[in-house]
């Protein structure tokens, strides 16, 4: 079953049936395997999806504010996560995310280690953890990557790594995941 998932139409499901259980749409999850173009971007695709980068934290913040606060832990689903574990997922995807174009833009080879996300939900007790905080984390974690994805040359953005699912894992993969990485979490 997919792992990802979004919060967009909380706000809508709730005014349309009030007191009912909520649901949201599955998105497919970016830990396994998919095809990624082999050609190479031109600066100006890569200005457009570093900017879609940068707004996706404001993006997420948006569809937020149509999810009422009882309905944070709410799961339509034993194997759903709620909006909680979302912003939670969505700090440690993002930690990890920032970590992972550093690797690849400084070092040869690099090695870019999967995660299970949802191991991770249920190891790290996702309820338990300070959503807010959570969100606070992946916006920072935005902020401080921008400014790298704005400088990287066109050597780095071609730079190869290996992604320990995906196999050959460049930059520019990055970015074309990360971009909407938020937007699908919306």
């Amino acid at each position: 079953m997919p792992a990802y998932r979004t919060v967009r139409d909380f706000g809508a499901l709730v005014r349309r049936c009030p007191g009912t259980p909520l649901a949201r749409r599955a998105i497919p999850s970016y830990n396994h395997a998919s095809p990624i173009p082999d050609s190479a971007m031109t600066p100006d695709e890569r200005s457009k999806l570093i900017r879609q980068y940068a707004d996706g934290p404001a993006v997420l913040k948006a569809a937020l504010t149509r999810v009422p606060g009882q309905v944070m832990k709410w799961r339509s689903a034993p194997t759903k996560w709620s909006v909680h574990e979302i912003l939670c997922h969505c700090a440690d995807s993002e930690m990890n995310g920032a970590l992972r174009i550093r690797y690849l833009a400084a070092e040869s080879n690099a090695r870019i280690i999967a995660y299970d996300q949802d191991v991770w939900a249920r190891t790290f007790d996702y309820h338990a953890l300070d959503e807010v905080l959570g969100l606070e984390i992946a916006e920072a974690a935005r902020r401080w990557t921008v400014p790298l994805l704005e400088r990287l040359s066109g050597a780095q953005w071609q730079k190869e790594g290996t992604h320990s699912e995906r196999g050959r894992f460049t930059a520019e993969d990055f970015l074309q995941i990360y971009a909407e990485h938020l937007h699908n979490h919306a």
